[in-house]
């Protein structure tokens, strides 16, 4: 046991440490990308058996149903994509600066300073706010999105015959 434990201990420091120092960016960049994927395709195969693709003996049924699977992610994804890509550039501050301006009109209560005008508003915001714009998601969607125009030619394709 001990003799083990001397072949494995500094494989193991030299993980450790690693682990410590962190990943690279790009690692970290790919990750956000394999982890959205596989969400995907989970969300895809759970819309495909809520359609019964699995029980299908018709191949053009079949492919019409993992096509369907694919669009639902797809659609999904790019709206969410491109809703957090447009929240990075700012076009939804007119309606937090609203919705800031109503709650200290209607409960002064519970919001003690007044937020000011429209420009120091979106001065703060654009302090806050990410410089970089997160397209990971809309990428994604464009993805699962090319897959499933691809797999509505092949329907085509199969119910021709």
């Amino acid at each position: 046991m001990r003799r083990f434990r001397r072949m494995v201990e500094p494989e193991y420091l030299k993980l450790r440490q690693l682990w410590q120092q962190g990943w690279d960016m790009k690692q970290k960049k790919y990750i956000r990308y394999v982890i959205q994927i596989v969400a995907g395709l989970i969300l895809s195969a759970l819309v495909m058996l809520w359609q019964g693709v699995f029980t299908r003996e018709n191949t053009a049924d079949v492919v019409r149903g993992v096509c369907d699977g694919f669009t639902v992610t797809a659609l999904l994804y790019v709206a969410v994509g491109m809703l957090l890509w447009s929240s990075t550039t700012g076009f939804f501050d007119i309606f937090g600066f609203a919705l800031r301006k109503g709650l200290h009109h209607f409960l002064p209560i519970f919001i003690h300073e007044d937020p000011g005008g429209y420009y120091e508003y979106k001065v703060q915001k654009e302090e806050k706010r990410q410089t970089k714009p997160q397209r990971s998601t809309l990428l994604v969607g464009l993805l699962f999105l090319a897959v499933s125009i691809a797999l509505t030619f092949v329907w085509y394709h199969i119910a021709e015959k």
